[in-house]
């Protein structure tokens, strides 16, 4: 692995990179395949390239959205890593000190600029811009740490505060209009000293600057101004008063193959999350601030579906409880999408079967674990290869810790190494005909393959519901609850039934596949929305206890 500080060595971004004025630019292994995009009928990218490339307004890096076709391969994760994309976040202390660094390298750049030069000029008005700012973000701090109602994980030295329906205290609104204005003026004032630099790589015109100075300085304020720009992200979606991208215009009707209906013009999206995260380390402290659409509806709408020559969206996973109204509603998909389901060419019935143990104790009995430290030797004996997966890295930890004792050579968890190397060692294990369980949370729940001999049973020790406490998904709960909605129903449930799926499709992985699922978690078979988990599921044979 490439240690950071090598790293950002040897990378760049837009901010910092001089294009065809850099000494280096015929030589450039960006700009050599930017030259391949032109000729190629195909371009594979992943996910986040395609988001980075729509939030530069689509085309500065990839093909125009107007000129392309998307095929989009575990398409479930787009929405939410559009969330990713178009979220922000502000550490305040971190920020007073880069606005420390900042400062120290306008002294260092100083005497490379005559004294009334523009450059000269906009450096004094850079280094007063900062003082603004680190006046106002100390402002900020003291009116987090004292009026925010923190309650402290004490494990994780951490705090978390919510602001209901996105909504911030008077006082506090006042501070990020403040922290905007002063922001968006640093911003502005680094951007000037950027374009003079970058002017002086004109060799036709005459300027302050020499070349090599501009050389070597364009880069470090072109890194600046990005780290500034990012820091008004923040400031402007917290003064945002809400979502004002056009509402997507479609809506499933949940029938595989139909048209979706015309979604009610006046719909809203949510309004965006914010919310704050108070971190203390031995030493130190800083409090985060976050915002973050609640949905990507509307942000794929108007920056991908609403411009694209087509796209396909394809998964395992895009329907939920076996409708395709969730995807929609995270997605925006427009008017006149069309929505398939693909047979499998899998025997599910003949290949494996998913049972039900009869349990005595619920996931939310303080005896579950204890059951399981119990149960789980049972389940695996006989077995070659087998996967137990837990929603809970605590839990796992647990009862990895009260099983290594009987069975030291036979557990590998998932913390233990590098995932490359922890599915290294269970397939050698394998290979030499030895036993081999892995215990493994929700990455392993999705991102792993084992065919053949490396993996005849998953056992999915409870319902895979999301933590209550993410703030992006408690502000679409609020949301959905105020539109006299069911956010357990609508939002908890379906989210679990993907989960559940990509759990159970660690299984079978090609059609000479065979095994068994187990699931320890009895509220399958107990609650009202358990039959509609169990039947999302693909139709194994069905073994269950009572």
């Amino acid at each position: 692995q490439i240690p950071d500080d090598v790293w950002r060595q040897v990378t760049t971004d837009h901010r910092q990179c001089t294009n065809r004025h850099c000494s280096y630019f015929d030589s450039c292994a960006f700009f050599d395949a930017r030259k391949d995009l032109d000729d190629a009928d195909i371009v594979v990218a992943n996910h986040d390239l395609v988001l980075a490339d729509l939030a530069l307004g689509g085309g500065a890096i990839l093909p125009e959205p107007e000129n392309a076709l998307y095929i989009f391969d575990e398409a479930h994760h787009l929405p939410d890593k559009a969330l990713n994309h178009f979220a922000a976040s502000l550490p305040l202390n971190a920020t007073r000190q880069w606005l420390k660094q900042l400062s120290q390298a306008l002294v260092k750049m100083q005497p490379y600029l005559a004294v009334g030069t523009q450059a000269a000029k906009s450096l004094d008005r850079i280094s007063s811009a900062s003082r603004e700012v680190d006046l106002v973000l100390n402002r900020v701090y003291e009116e987090a740490e004292q009026n925010t109602g923190w309650e402290f994980n004490e494990e994780r030295r951490t705090a978390q505060w919510r602001y209901p329906e996105g909504e911030l205290p008077e006082a506090m609104a006042e501070l990020a209009a403040e922290s905007r204005i002063a922001t968006a003026n640093m911003v502005r004032q680094l951007g000037v000293l950027a374009d003079e630099l970058q002017g002086a790589f004109d060799e036709r015109k005459e300027h302050e600057i020499d070349r090599e100075t501009a050389e070597a300085w364009y880069p470090v304020i072109g890194s600046f101004h990005a780290r500034a720009e990012d820091q008004l992200r923040l400031w402007t979606a917290w003064c945002d008063p809400g979502n004002a991208s056009p509402p997507v215009e479609a809506e499933t009707n949940s029938e595989t193959g139909d048209e979706p209906e015309a979604r009610p013009k006046t719909q809203k999206s949510p309004p965006p999350a914010r919310w704050a995260v108070r971190q203390r380390w031995d030493h130190a402290e800083d409090i985060t601030l976050y915002s973050s659409p609640v949905l990507a509806d509307n942000l794929l709408y108007s920056r991908l579906w609403s411009r694209a020559y087509g796209a396909v969206l394809t998964s395992a996973t895009l329907t939920a409880l076996g409708r395709f109204d969730r995807l929609n509603a995270r997605a925006g998909l427009p008017q006149g999408s069309r929505f398939l389901v693909v047979p499998s060419s899998f025997r599910y019935g003949e290949m494996a079967t998913v049972e039900v143990p009869a349990m005595s104790a619920m996931p939310t009995d303080d005896g579950f674990a204890d059951e399981l430290v119990k149960r789980l030797p049972d389940l695996w004996a006989g077995e070659k290869a087998t996967l137990v997966l837990f929603t809970s890295r605590r839990q796992m930890q647990q009862v990895r810790d009260a099983l290594a004792p009987d069975y030291p050579d036979l557990i590998i968890t998932q913390d233990d190494m590098a995932k490359g190397e922890v599915l290294r060692q269970h397939c050698s294990r394998v290979d030499e005909g030895r036993p081999s369980v892995l215990f493994g949370v929700a990455s392993f729940a999705e991102g792993i393959d084992l065919p053949g001999k490396y993996l005849h049973h998953v056992v999915i020790t409870r319902l895979p519901f999301s933590v209550p406490d993410d703030p992006i998904e408690a502000s679409l709960a609020e949301w959905v609850t105020q539109r006299g909605g069911n956010p357990f129903m609508e939002i908890t449930v379906p989210d679990a039934s993907i989960k559940l799926v990509q759990a159970v499709g660690r299984l079978l992985r090609t059609e000479q596949d065979t095994g068994r699922v187990t699931i320890l978690d009895r509220r399958i078979i107990a609650r009202r929305y358990g039959q509609l988990l169990l039947d999302a599921l693909p139709p194994f044979r069905r073994i269950i206890e009572h």
